[in-house]
């Protein structure tokens, strides 16, 4: 267990050390930045006449909007770094002397996984308690959305974070943003176009097969709750029972594709001191 914790702290500070120190410094100058523009803000509002009311409600809907760009950047950035560990460290010195330890390729793994976990896990925190000190600021945030509103930010990108890395232990980086974003993007529209062009004259398992193929690449923004502890502060507001089969189907579909990633990355045979390709 010591020595498990000891590779994740490897990993972690090669993160840091990397771009992924750039990536905390932007966050927190984000989160600085944002709590001197809404303080100005509701300023200027109440020097100009505006009621302290009419003010706050304001600010909310305006930090209600970053909060929605917040989510949606943030699984772009994940994804990103998530793909560019894996392949990096294939050529890393200290990854290869870790093999040479008769450390397990898996176990490797699963450290940078750990390391990656933390690293998400504090940008997630720097960011919520920025947008905490506003809400509570503007009367937006009650005291548990403070205290556990992060969690329904953090969960799914940890599992985007899990979808992303486990692919890039096997494929390239290219490979993981092809599938993670120019499949979603790109294929899925234009097999939606080509059923509602050529429908008819389609098999019927066929179309299915094109119907059922997008449940492989769900989207978690519809999980993303934060800054609030419930949809009811978004603008879509779908049942109960939608979220559980959301949920299900991003579980689900994590595990189909770590599940296709370890299949490449466990039959792929090299040897402890070489280079991982």
């Amino acid at each position: 267990m010591d020595s498990f914790f000891s590779l994740v702290r490897i990993f972690f500070s090669l993160m840091i050390r990397s771009k992924a120190v750039w990536v905390i410094c932007a966050v927190v100058i984000a989160m600085i930045l944002l709590n001197f523009y809404f303080q100005s803000q509701m300023n200027e509002w109440l020097e100009g006449g505006m009621t302290y009311d009419m003010a706050t409600r304001r600010a909310s809907n305006s930090l209600s909007s970053m909060a929605a760009q917040v989510r949606s950047y943030s699984i772009l950035l994940v994804i990103i770094v998530s793909a560019l560990i894996a392949p990096a460290s294939r050529k890393n010195g200290t990854t290869q002397f870790v093999l040479s330890m008769q450390v397990t390729r898996l176990k490797l793994s699963i450290a940078q996984y750990a390391a990656l976990t933390v690293f998400i896990t504090a940008a997630v925190m720097i960011t919520h308690l920025g947008f905490s000190i506003v809400g509570l600021y503007i009367g937006s945030m009650g005291l548990f959305e403070v205290l556990i509103g992060w969690i329904s930010l953090l969960v799914p990108l940890l599992i985007v974070a899990a979808i992303s890395f486990s692919l890039s232990t096997a494929f390239s980086s290219i490979v993981v943003y092809i599938t993670l974003f120019g499949i979603p993007s790109l294929l899925l529209p234009l097999l939606d176009t080509f059923m509602q062009w050529k429908g008819k004259w389609i098999p019927v398992p066929v179309a299915r097969l094109f119907d059922n193929f997008g449940f492989l690449f769900p989207d978690p923004k519809f999980l993303m709750f934060w800054p609030h502890l419930s949809p009811g502060h978004m603008v879509v507001d779908p049942p109960f029972p939608i979220y559980m089969w959301s949920i299900l189907n991003l579980v689900f579909a994590a595990a189909f594709w770590i599940f296709i990633s370890y299949y490449f990355f466990a039959n792929y045979n090299i040897g402890s001191r070489q280079p991982l390709k």
